[in-house]
């Protein structure tokens, strides 16, 4: 089950400005892993006749619910990818290092939608509700590092993305978008796949 709610930020600036996407879902069944993480309580650990009823309780007396917020993570001069001066790979070439830094309205815009996914899930029920703002780069859903567009000087990929200068390389995954937008990217890099298959499939026919 997923629901999807797309909030207006009204209350940051003067006028109304694009906010982001609120996705409510249950998380997927992972049954051993969640037995296990129950063996602590408070910092405890709990085990016998205890564990055997706090188990029972939460996969029959309970239901794990969230919501996770999607916004704009804005382009800004914080975010890029350089060499490093010192650290190389096995074959001598310095490594990359990937910089992530964040603009303050992202946080504000995060956090508006954080709170009115709290406020609904307390109006529909929750005996809990919380959720949190981070600053820090998540390990999935990246984007942006080798935007697309028709200028080398301000972009890595050409329009079909390829790289600028190579015939042969193309790059397909979500670091040709600036960013990530405020819905989740992943049909958008299927799509965009799809497109950039069929101008590799034009290409080849041409050979």
């Amino acid at each position: 089950m997923v629901k999807r709610y797309n909030i207006t930020v009204l209350k940051i600036t003067e006028k109304p400005i694009k906010g982001g996407t609120l996705d409510f879902v249950f998380d997927p069944p992972s049954l051993a892993s969640k037995a296990n993480s129950l063996k602590y309580q408070e910092g405890n650990l709990v085990w016998g006749t205890a564990l055997k009823q706090r188990i029972k309780s939460h996969f029959t007396q309970s239901k794990d619910f969230k919501f996770e917020v999607f916004c704009d993570w804005l382009t800004n001069d914080e975010c890029y990818v350089s060499l490093d001066p010192t650290e190389k790979d096995k074959w001598g070439t310095p490594v990359a290092k990937v910089r992530v830094g964040f603009h303050q309205h992202d946080v504000k815009v995060a956090q508006y939608l954080v709170d009115k996914g709290v406020e609904i899930m307390k109006s529909m029920g929750a005996h809990k509700a919380w959720g949190n703002v981070f600053t820090s780069p998540t390990s999935n859903l990246i984007a942006g590092g080798c935007r697309f567009g028709n200028d080398p000087k301000t972009s890595v990929l050409d329009k079909n993305c390829k790289v600028h200068g190579i015939d042969n390389l193309f790059v397909t995954d979500g670091s040709f978008m600036p960013n990530g937008g405020s819905v989740t990217p992943t049909m958008t890099i299927y799509a965009n796949s799809f497109r950039v298959a069929d101008e590799i499939k034009k290409r080849m026919s041409q050979v």
